[in-house]
C-alpha cells in the first residue's frame, strides 16, 4: 500500500522487498508484521518466500453480516496462512480492541483461542490506538500481545502505566507508529500544511534535536529502543536505503528523549484522526 505521510515511492515492487528481507535477515531481524487488510502485503510476503520468519497479522472488523464466527476467523485466518506460504503465525491480533469489549466470555475471543488450540497461531492480542481502551477489556489475562503506538510525542503507554501493568499480566507489548508515520523526520517546510497547527511541538522538537546533538532518526528510535519491558518495535520502510539508516542509526549512542516534548493532543498522536487532503 502507498501508506504513510512521508511515502514518495508508493508501494515497492518486489524485487525492493526481497532485498529488504535479506537486508533484514542479516541483521539477524525475525519479526514481520502485517495484516489482511493492507492491500496485497500478504501476497507479496508470499510470493518472495518468509518460512522462518515470526509473523503477526491482523484480522479486520468482524462484517455485520457474520452468521458462523468461528468459522469466519478460521477462514480469515487459513487464507493468510495460504497467501503467506506459512503454517502458522507467530500472532493474530485483532484491528478493534471493542470486539473484545462485551464480555470475558466473548464469542470473538473464544474463536481466537480455538485458533491457537488447532496450532494455527501461537499468540492472540489486540492491536489499540490508545492505552484506555484495555480498561475496557476484562479478557487481559487470556491475550498474549498489546500492539499499541509509542513514540517521541505519544507516550501514553508509559506515562499511563499500562507498560508495567502489561508485564506484570505476562502479555509481550510490541510498539508501532515510532516516527508518527514520517512526520517526526520531516522538515518544516516538507511537512503538510495542516501540521503547521502544531508549529510549536515541531519547533520544541527541532530545538531538542539540535541541543542534543541527535538526529531525528536517531532520537526516535531510542524511545521504544530504551523502554526495556517493549519486545517487538515495528518500523515501516519505503525502500532499502531508508532500511540502512535505521539499522545504523540503531548503533548509535541512544540518548533518553525528554517527556517535555510529549503531546496530549490526540489530533496530532493518532493519525487515524488526521485530514491532510
Amino acid at each position: 500500500m502507498p501508506y504513510g505521510v512521508a511515502n514518495k515511492t508508493g508501494i515497492l515492487g518486489i524485487a525492493q522487498c526481497r532485498a529488504i528481507l535479506d537486508m533484514a535477515r542479516t541483521a539477524k531481524l525475525d519479526s514481520l508484521d502485517t495484516a489482511i487488510s493492507y492491500g496485497q502485503s500478504e501476497r507479496r510476503l508470499g510470493e518472495i518466500g518468509i518460512p522462518d520468519w515470526n509473523v503477526t497479522s491482523k484480522l479486520p472488523a468482524i462484517p455485520k453480516n457474520c452468521v458462523d464466527l468461528n468459522e469466519w476467523v478460521e477462514t480469515s485466518v487459513r487464507h493468510s496462512l495460504h497467501n503467506l506460504g506459512v503454517d502458522q503465525l507467530y500472532a493474530i491480533l485483532l484491528h478493534r480492541s471493542d470486539d473484545l469489549k462485551d464480555s470475558v466470555d466473548s464469542k470473538l475471543l473464544g474463536s481466537l483461542e480455538r485458533l491457537k488450540a488447532i496450532g494455527l497461531v501461537r499468540n492472540i492480542g489486540v492491536s489499540i490506538y490508545a492505552p484506555e481502551e484495555l480498561s475496557h477489556l476484562n479478557c487481559l489475562s487470556r491475550i498474549d500481545v498489546v500492539q499499541a503506538p509509542y513514540n517521541v510525542l505519544d507516550r501514553r503507554l508509559q506515562t499511563s502505566g499500562w507498560i508495567q501493568r502489561l508485564v506484570s499480566e505476562g502479555i509481550e507489548i510490541q510498539t508501532r507508529s515510532t516516527f508518527l508515520q514520517g512526520a517526526l523526520l520531516m522538515s518544516l517546510e516538507d511537512q503538510n500544511a495542516k501540521f503547521r497547527k502544531w508549529e510549536h511541538v515541531w519547533r520544541s522538537w527541532n530545538q531538542w534535536l539540535v541541543e542534543s546533538g541527535q538526529t531525528a532518526l536517531q532520537a526516535c528510535l531510542a524511545v521504544p529502543l530504551l523502554e526495556k519491558e517493549i519486545s517487538r518495535i515495528v518500523i515501516g520502510f519505503d525502500g532499502l536505503e531508508q532500511f540502512q539508516q535505521v539499522l545504523d542509526a540503531t548503533h548509535a549512542a541512544l540518548l533518553e528523549t525528554s517527556l517535555e516534548l510529549v503531546c496530549c493532543d490526540t489530533d496530532l498522536i493518532n493519525p487515524a484522526r488526521w485530514n491532510l487532503s
